[in-house]
């Protein structure tokens, strides 16, 4: 937000016309960034997702598991596993004890708490302004069935909502 606040009071720039790029997780964010302060003309989400981070983590790691040997699986079934244990239940903590708890390295249970109280659909919805959705359908972190499909469902008929699925 202080970034986009220096390029609206830059006078070689139109401050109605500055946008928002967001890739990966970027694009999972960018609507909250907007809404937050932001006050973009318009978003652009490549590769986003509209579902929680939790579980976007959750599926990515059983699918990593999928080209592991015996072992590994066995050690990252155990790590997922107590991953699972954290995330069930988080949305009935209180920030204090999300905050007590840390997920791997260093990260609060609260990171992932607050981000999935503020995933995307909640600032998507009732937004007039231009949204641009590109997409892989090769993409193997987020899919083009869950993610770029949920975004299309959530915004049907919205004039303002363009999709674009890019092939291979």
């Amino acid at each position: 937000i202080l970034a986009t606040n220096l390029l609206k009071n830059d006078k070689r720039i139109d401050p109605n016309k500055v946008f928002i790029v967001g890739h990966s997780m970027g694009g999972m964010i960018a609507p909250r960034i907007d809404a937050e302060g932001g006050d973009y003309r318009g978003l652009i989400m490549m590769a986003g997702t509209p579902r929680k981070i939790e579980e976007v983590l959750m599926e990515q790691s059983r699918e990593a598991m999928e080209s592991m040997n015996w072992l590994m699986k066995k050690i990252a079934g155990k790590q997922l596993s107590k991953f699972n244990d954290l995330f069930d239940g988080i949305y009935e903590l209180s920030d204090e004890e999300a905050k007590k708890k840390k997920v791997g390295s260093g990260t609060t249970l609260y990171y992932f708490k607050e981000m999935g109280e503020n995933v995307a659909p909640k600032y998507l919805e009732n937004l007039d302004k231009p949204m641009l959705f590109m997409q892989g359908d090769k993409d193997f972190q987020v899919k083009v069935d869950k993610d770029f499909s949920a975004y299309k469902k959530l915004l049907e008929g919205k004039p303002n909502a363009t999709f674009k699925l890019y092939e291979n």
